[in-house]
């Protein structure tokens, strides 16, 4: 589950780039890939770089994008 983007607490907007297709073959002609969770909205979007397995990286991204420095409700 992806929390709302921090900034304009939309949670409709948020994307994953790029797709898996995309993601397989970046890193098979690279060694490695970006892989970014965007607010469309807002344009908030934050990075990875790696190479592992397309469901572990955004897996850890969304964990990375959903943690807040403070509580929150």
């Amino acid at each position: 589950m992806v929390k709302v983007c921090p900034f304009c607490k939309s949670n409709k907007d948020l994307v994953v780039y790029p797709n898996y297709e995309t993601y397989k073959e970046i890193v098979e002609k690279y060694g490695r890939a970006c892989i970014s969770l965007k607010c469309n909205k807002c344009d908030v979007e934050m990075f990875m770089f790696g190479k592992e397995d397309y469901t572990l990286k955004v897996r850890n991204l969304i964990a990375k994008w959903n943690y807040r420095g403070w509580d929150e409700p």
